[in-house]
């Protein structure tokens, strides 16, 4: 953590269903094969004191992925948003995925979920990042 900043990788991330942790080209790695919304990617998080976090996700997807919809849960919380293409593979960007309120210092699970089954996954995951906003 860095000013009570979270990140999450994908090497921690905890994957259910046929989403899986891939390693992509020239030492590039992330989450991908998911396609419906029993695909899950989660982690287990620490929270040392109650505060308003602003998350970013970080992913590549191509622009047949654009478009699709997906979830973020988080401290009881549930946002909805779509991907954006990123131009092409393994290329990636970071989006906002919602702002959640943490009422108490506790452990949480994040849980990024496609909302609906696709035949394509719906993107390449490599990060996501939870910031505080100041007091």
């Amino acid at each position: 953590m860095d000013g009570g900043r979270i990140d999450l990788n994908f090497l921690d991330a905890k994957t259910a269903g046929k989403t899986m942790k891939r390693y992509g080209t020239v030492g590039r790695f992330h989450i991908s094969k998911w396609t419906a919304p029993e695909d899950t990617v989660s982690w287990t998080i620490k929270v040392d004191k109650a505060a308003t976090y602003n998350a970013f996700i970080t992913y590549s997807a191509v622009d047949s992925f654009s478009g699709r919809p997906y979830s973020v849960s988080f401290g009881g919380e549930l946002h909805e948003a779509t991907v954006h293409s990123t131009g092409k593979w393994y290329r990636y960007g970071t989006f906002s995925a919602g702002t959640f309120h943490v009422e108490k210092p506790g452990t949480y699970t994040l849980t990024v979920r496609p909302e609906n089954a696709d035949k394509d996954y719906l993107m390449y995951l490599k990060s996501m990042m939870l910031v505080p906003e100041k007091d």
